[in-house]
């Protein structure tokens, strides 16, 4: 069986039907080269420190979506600095390409590779946060918080390349934190589908994370209550 994990507050529009999604999951799987694991991609990287480690956009992403890489998304509430601490935590970054950065606020997999994931994810989460405690303050120290698990699924995700990928293309999920809806970058089309222009897609799991929890869920909702 194919699952979808996400958080409370993803938006999942009628008009993206279970067989819709399961085609999105397996057109990445099959663009990918095959990983089992999708993970929702977002525009700012949170939790995870290691900038230098974060892959760039894989070429069968590039291929399907060259607006990637331009570097001139202009619907994001960011300041010029590339930071916005409306949007932002700390060490979070902006780097003017598309969506890079894992977001955990989504995963979609098979059963056997999803239990496997999160139970080796929770072992060193756990082991971190009660078993660490030189590690975890000077963690707390630098980032004024503890660790969420997105930082541990950065982890696996690094450490699994060939059997985790992320949604570059926005098939199945989108991240929402730093999109600016009234700008005109998400609307709904004639056949009354919530619609992303950047990605050119029907949108199926819209991640109102972050930043993006109040204002830009509420514009999407009364978008598809007024259709």
């Amino acid at each position: 069986a194919i699952v979808a994990f996400v958080d409370s507050d993803v938006i999942y529009p009628r008009s993206c039907s279970n067989d819709h999604l399961l085609r999105q999951y397996n057109r990445i799987v099959r663009l990918a080269g095959g990983p089992k694991i999708i993970f929702c991609a977002e525009l700012f990287q949170f939790e995870h420190d290691a900038k230098h480690d974060v892959p760039g956009f894989p070429s069968w992403a590039v291929g399907e979506k060259p607006q990637l890489t331009d570097g001139s998304i202009t619907h994001l509430r960011i300041k010029a600095e590339g930071r916005d601490k409306n949007v932002c935590y700390a060490h979070c970054f902006y780097d003017g390409g598309g969506p890079k950065f894992l977001n955990s606020g989504g995963f979609m997999g098979p059963v056997k590779y999803l239990h496997a994931m999160v139970n080796e994810v929770d072992a060193k989460m756990n082991q971190f946060l009660f078993h660490n405690e030189i590690g975890l303050e000077t963690y707390r120290k630098s980032h004024g918080r503890r660790p969420g698990d997105q930082h541990f699924y950065w982890d696996y995700f690094l450490a699994h390349r060939d059997l985790v990928t992320l949604d570059y293309l926005g098939a199945v999920f989108q991240a929402m934190a730093g999109v600016i809806v009234e700008s005109g970058a998400i609307g709904v089309n004639e056949a009354g589908d919530l619609y992303n222009q950047y990605f050119d897609e029907k949108m199926c799991l819209a991640h109102f994370n972050a930043g993006a929890h109040f204002s830009a869920a509420d514009a999407v909702l009364k978008m598809l209550h007024n259709k």
